[in-house]
């Protein structure tokens, strides 16, 4: 079950129930503008940051200025450059990436519904070869063991029947 790490308002789906993915297709993406322009804007500063830490380094090797201008343009050009990297965390986080290949279980997101962060946006599920299958047992029918062999009936087809194995019980 993927989930956003972020809250954030829907911004694209692109793709519908059912889909096909590939690992790392992008499934849903909130909406990113504001950290989008926030990287324009630091960008902008981290070049200016950039100019002024290369002319002082240029000054500091002919003793022109103190080491602690030198230390100050250094400071200020890896904060900026911290800021970047965690606005792109920031969009990273907000867009929802199939972790594997699979088939897109039902969801129920649309362009410009809101949601909370932690929400369980939808289900992936894998082509590993084998499909888990969850029954219940009525209590008068003695307890299944792991390894037993069982038999599901209308797994591929209503006249099919299909061997399966216990590996797990909860009571």
């Amino acid at each position: 079950v993927l989930q956003n790490e972020i809250s954030g308002i829907v911004a694209k789906v692109n793709r519908q129930s059912g889909a096909t993915l590939k690992q790392d297709d992008i499934v849903i993406q909130l909406d990113t503008r504001t950290e989008e322009a926030q990287i324009a804007s630091a960008k902008a500063r981290k070049k200016l940051a950039q100019s002024i830490y290369d002319r002082a380094k240029q000054l500091q090797a002919n003793d022109a200025i103190s080491q602690e201008q030198f230390d100050q343009a250094y400071a200020d050009l890896v904060v900026i450059k911290s800021e970047i990297d965690v606005l792109k965390d920031t969009i990273r986080k907000k867009t929802i990436k199939a972790p594997f290949d699979g088939v897109l279980g039902i969801h129920t997101a649309k362009i410009g519904a809101f949601l909370n962060s932690n929400t369980d946006v939808v289900s992936i599920t894998g082509d590993s070869g084998f499909v888990w299958v969850d029954f219940y047992i009525p209590q008068f029918y003695p307890k299944l063991a792991i390894g037993s062999e069982v038999k599901i009936n209308g797994l591929n087809n209503m006249n099919e029947t299909t061997l399966g194995e216990v590996i797990a019980v909860d009571d």
